[in-house]
């Protein structure tokens, strides 16, 4: 498995290259079995959050004796900031809940749940995916987390994206 790819609902794809001959893939979590794919990509069930687990993958053509080793492990997982309100503290228009992927020390993903309904006041429903688009841009380095967290956007927007962001790097270990 060499890449984790954010479905934006809470989940993430695995995925990695092909192996000649092989039939299927035995997809493993924390080396129990978790499932089997006829293609190169694999999305678990329910990931859950708060945790990195480790995914590798077997290239199986019916016969054991020809299975391959099991890859290199990829560690993923799926970490939630604290729902944060708008700029002015106000929860009358609901809060930003930024979740992200994160692949080793590299964040893969990200999106945000918001208000979408025509009371959502300051919350600007379009500097999301923007914002979202700076956090995978910009990624820590060396445990300094101030290059990720230096986003711009929307003046109510981005403060509440910023401090719920920072809660889910503060869960990933970043």
């Amino acid at each position: 498995a060499n890449t984790a790819t954010s479905l934006n609902t809470g989940a993430f794809r695995l995925s990695w290259n092909a192996v000649s001959g092989a039939t299927s893939y035995t997809i493993y979590k924390n080396g129990t079995l978790l499932g089997t794919s006829a293609s190169t990509t694999y999305t678990p069930v329910s990931p859950g959050t708060g945790a990195k687990n480790s995914y590798t993958v077997m290239a199986t053509n019916g016969t054991a004796a020809s299975n391959s080793d099991q890859s290199a492990a990829i560690s993923s997982g799926v970490f939630v900031g604290t729902a944060a309100n708008d700029q002015s503290g106000r929860t009358v228009y609901g809060q930003i809940q930024v979740s992200l992927i994160v692949t080793g020390t590299s964040v893969t993903g990200c999106w945000a749940t918001y208000p979408t309904s025509s009371d959502s006041g300051p919350i600007n429903n379009n500097a999301i995916p923007q914002l979202c688009s700076q956090v995978l841009s910009k990624q820590p380095t060396s445990g300094n987390v101030s290059t990720i967290t230096n986003i711009s956007g929307a003046t109510a927007t981005s403060p509440a994206f910023r401090t719920s962001l920072q809660s889910a790097l503060s869960q990933a270990g970043l």
